[in-house]
């Protein structure tokens, strides 16, 4: 594994579209995701809505690409 402050400068936008793409097929996504702390990121932004939050998106995200 790489060390954490390898992933220091990860923009925030950057972490929550690997934590949207980490719902799809797409190969390594998941793990990604992890790696860069995407969701610590994502409920801190997204607070009490995340769970919704997160079900729309994965829900879009593939509605839209297939």
């Amino acid at each position: 594994m790489v060390p954490e402050a390898s992933y220091e400068k990860i923009s925030t936008t950057a972490k929550l579209v690997a934590h949207i793409r980490s719902f799809t097929d797409i190969p390594f996504t998941k793990e990604i995701a992890a790696a860069s702390g995407a969701e610590k990121d994502f409920q801190t932004l997204a607070g009490k809505s995340a769970e919704l939050m997160t079900e729309q998106f994965a829900f879009n995200w593939e509605a839209q690409n297939y």
